[in-house]
């Protein structure tokens, strides 16, 4: 049974990997007609520019990534047209917002999900934020249910992979049924600046992370 581990990538290498992988998920698996807005066969986003990528991986093979922005919620845009007014009435001065999930079409092995729901749960958790908001395709709706977030509002479709997506709010004294994760922090002596280690139990690098905030 191989191990299922996921690391944060600052490696630039590693980001292309993420990105063919989005690429081989909706362009090549679901034939999604945006192949001519993309080169080099990877799917990449203005937002990746100011996001955490996170690579999920059984043994040596990536199955999976996610995405985690964190500023103010005017320089945020969901992928869908919600705006964070839709689900707060008092914004705070920064959020979470967790999306760009993606599994590798050859995967069948419930645990990558599991375990990628997991950890992006438990490291937004740990940022100590007010408020982190997760923007999901229905495949997850239900074991982010099961780890106590709940769905806020409507479906809306994705821009630009037209998926339907919801947005599911997870509150800083909300009670999370997965182990956290260690060493994430928000450390707002360094003006709001991320700051962690997360690493594989399998031998790779352990990553340190200092992002500056987008607010």
């Amino acid at each position: 049974m191989r191990s299922i581990t996921t690391t944060a990538v600052e490696d630039e290498i590693e980001k292309s990997q993420i990105y063919r992988l989005r690429y081989d998920y909706h362009v090549v698996s679901r034939e999604l007609d945006i192949a001519a807005d993309h080169v080099d066969g990877q799917m990449i986003e203005a937002r990746d520019a100011h996001a955490l990528q996170f690579a999920t991986y059984a043994g040596d093979d990536l199955v999976g990534c996610f995405r985690i922005e964190i500023g103010a919620p005017a320089d945020l845009r969901f992928g869908a047209d919600w705006e964070f007014g839709d689900f707060l009435d008092d914004l705070p001065e920064r959020v979470a917002l967790i999306g760009g999930f993606c599994i590798a079409p050859h995967v069948r092995d419930e645990r990558v999900i599991q375990h990628m729901v997991r950890e992006c749960v438990a490291i937004a958790k740990e940022f100590e934020l007010p408020q982190a908001f997760f923007e999901l395709p229905p495949a997850l709706w239900p074991l982010f249910h099961e780890a106590g977030l709940t769905r806020r509002g409507d479906t809306q479709p994705d821009r630009l992979t037209g998926l339907q997506t919801a947005v599911f709010r997870l509150d800083r004294s909300a009670r999370v049924r997965f182990p956290a994760a260690s060493g994430w922090a928000v450390d707002e002596a360094a003006g709001g600046q991320i700051r962690g280690e997360h690493g594989s139990e399998t031998g790779r690098p352990r990553l340190q992370i200092v992002a500056g905030g987008l607010g």
